[in-house]
């Protein structure tokens, strides 16, 4: 049972793409065991592709059947902010559990 009540920062940067979502995921997966709340920050992310944005919506609902607090934030650029939105993931300023998980902003 994860009891660690401390926030786990993870900063992902670089190209955030298929060949990197193993290493991202591996990262999720460690910080699930040992933390209930946790933030990925995309500020240095320079491309994020849909393999690494359905890995963040996957893991948004694995912390929620576990009760951990997990949120996406981020000042990111452009180019990733258009990937995000054109993906359908982009979080909804209305929906409260968007709001709730997804604090993405483009930069």
């Amino acid at each position: 049972m994860n009891t660690n009540e401390e926030v786990e920062m993870l900063q992902w940067e670089g190209s955030l793409d298929i060949s990197r979502a193993r290493h991202c995921k591996e990262s999720l997966l460690e910080a699930f065991d040992s933390f209930q709340n946790i933030t990925v920050d995309l500020t240095l992310a320079e491309e994020i592709d849909i393999a690494i944005i359905q890995l963040l919506y996957a893991a948004h609902k694995e912390a929620q059947s576990r009760g951990i607090r997990f949120t996406v934030t981020g000042k990111v650029s452009p180019g990733c902010y258009r990937n995000i939105e054109l993906s359908g993931f982009l979080c909804d300023p209305l929906n409260e559990e968007s709001k709730a998980w997804c604090a993405i902003q483009k930069g």
